[in-house]
């Protein structure tokens, strides 16, 4: 679900891939660790990087989830070489 808004909010072609992670914050609470992985053809839309949580936030309710979505985004580029620093 998670990945659908992620893919729908951006379009086709801009987001490579999306990592989710279920997690527990510093106080115990349930979140999902959530990474984007772009494309890296250019910058993303700001509009899209701060509002995609509301939209996240919005699905996860209808299906009665509470939990916080924390994302983080990074380029193909990124992504490739802290890949490469944890082999």
């Amino acid at each position: 679900m998670i990945e659908s808004v992620v893919r729908n909010r951006f379009g086709d072609g801009v987001i490579e891939g999306v990592t989710i992670k279920e997690a527990r914050d510093y106080e115990g609470e349930g979140i999902f660790v959530v990474d984007v992985v772009f494309s890296g053809r250019g910058p993303l839309d700001d509009e899209k990087t701060s509002s995609v949580v509301r939209y996240i936030r919005s699905a996860l309710r209808e299906h009665s989830e509470e939990r916080f979505p924390l994302i983080s985004f990074s380029s193909h580029s990124d992504a490739a070489g802290r890949n490469a620093e944890a082999a």
